[in-house]
């Protein structure tokens, strides 16, 4: 009985840590912590749930001739974060920009993403499996991490489902630092964008990035967290 008790107590003062973590999560962002020995950035849905690698949002035009854009889905930590002051985080995207054509991911799009932020912008390689090295953006003041990043194609891209893949990668010093060197990196994710598909197809592609490109998750064990179910973010 004492056991039982003991149990029932540690498991509502996880559930109590998690929530109160998750009071200053952005909803709707993708969660970032640090692992316990601060070699991997750690990308999930919150708090503990560290299960979660695949993210999607809508590319919306504002105006005839733009471009289809989001900024969502954004990154975003615990306030106070995990993260030194004076570090910086980066992104890597690691494949060619992918199209789902029912079936899978395997055709490469005809038009490249841009990855942008402010002045700052990357786009995805034209070739498979080809690393472009995005930029960096410093730590906030109380060591966390709340950005939003552009994610836009140009007017004319056909409409359907498209397929990032991205690696975030932290640095021990800050964006203007040219000798700052990483210290950290998160497991492969992905950002499957719909541009003007209907719910079904992009759940469908969603699901097969889930179930057909995603490994099977570690990063719990890494925490010593487990029972917990992942959940899907979208973005409407």
């Amino acid at each position: 009985m004492k056991f039982r008790l003991m149990m029932m107590g540690m498991g509502v003062s996880l559930i109590m840590i998690q929530s109160a973590l998750a009071q200053h999560h952005h909803a709707g962002d993708i969660y970032l912590d640090l692992s316990q020995d601060g070699t991997e950035v750690l990308v999930g849905s919150g708090p503990g749930d560290f299960d979660e690698k695949v993210f999607a949002a809508d590319l919306e035009q504002l105006l005839a001739g733009e471009p289809w854009e989001t900024n969502e889905p954004g990154y975003d930590s615990s306030h106070p974060g995990p993260f030194n002051t004076g570090h910086s985080m980066g992104f890597s995207i690691l494949d060619a920009l992918r199209q789902w054509d029912g079936n899978d991911f395997d055709t490469i799009a005809s038009e490249q993403m841009e990855v942008g932020f402010l002045s700052l912008g990357e786009t995805t390689p034209t070739t498979a499996d080809t690393t472009v090295q995005g930029f960096r953006l410093d730590i906030d003041p109380d060591g966390g991490w709340h950005k939003h990043l552009d994610y836009e194609l140009p007017d004319g891209t056909a409409s359907g489902v498209y397929l990032l893949k991205l690696q975030l990668e932290l640095f021990d010093g800050p964006r203007e630092s040219t000798s700052a060197t990483q210290i950290a990196t998160s497991d492969p994710f992905y950002l499957v964008f719909g541009l003007g598909a209907d719910e079904n197809t992009h759940d469908a592609a969603i699901e097969y990035v889930e179930h057909e490109i995603v490994p099977e998750p570690t990063t719990i064990a890494l925490l010593g967290i487990g029972g917990l179910m992942a959940l899907r973010r979208r973005h409407r």
